[in-house]
């Protein structure tokens, strides 16, 4: 149990790090326009 929490707890780490890098590339355009 506690095993799956910890790769739970990753992959949210890892889903937040993606959305990132979409603002990342997004931010920019919207500055532009």
């Amino acid at each position: 149990m506690k095993f799956f929490k910890i790769s739970k707890n990753y992959d949210y780490i890892k889903l937040k790090a993606l959305l990132l890098e979409i603002l990342i590339q997004i931010l920019p355009l919207t500055k532009v326009v």
